[in-house]
């Protein structure tokens, strides 16, 4: 028998409190199972391989692609009825990295910090800390080869 998981009741930070059910977000499936541990994480797994962790973080809230959902629910196919499951990719629920929401302008994509919420155009909001960049020598403490978010101060990755 498969199971789906099923994220819901999201919000863009972790802070934010939706006065309905928020950001109805996806299903994922089917699955061999998800089995979690220690209240800490969400393992995902196929019949084929282990597809990945979602973080259980804030408490009680999942980060998967931009959004954090407080929500969710484990059900067999005879539930699934309306929702159209999508395949888990492992990147988009990495808290360390940028998520990105569109692409205004080709080279300065409009990109959100998981940490703050913080939204901007990469080259506005966001200090690439790397050698040859803002003043930074190869070797350099800096030296990171990750954005740093302007509001919260975040070290993220990017793609």
């Amino acid at each position: 028998m498969s199971v789906y998981l099923r994220l819901f009741h999201g919000r863009i930070h972790p802070d934010d409190h939706p006065e309905d059910w928020g950001i109805d977000g996806p299903v994922f499936g089917p699955l061999q199972y998800a089995h979690t541990t220690y209240a800490a994480y969400i393992h995902l797994a196929n019949a084929d391989k282990e597809l990945g962790d979602l973080t259980i973080a804030n408490g009680d809230m999942v980060y998967y692609n931009g959004h954090w959902y407080g929500d969710w629910s484990v059900f067999d196919e005879t539930v699934l009825g309306k929702y159209v499951p999508e395949a888990f990719d492992a990147d988009k629920a990495d808290r360390e990295r940028l998520y990105y929401v569109e692409s205004a302008e080709l080279d300065n994509p409009i990109v959100r910090c998981p940490k703050c919420g913080y939204q901007a155009g990469l080259m506005d909001g966001f200090s690439l800390l790397a050698a040859g960049f803002n003043g930074i020598k190869a070797g350099d403490a800096d030296d990171l080869d990750l954005q740093e978010c302007g509001n919260c101060q975040a070290k993220l990755k990017w793609y």
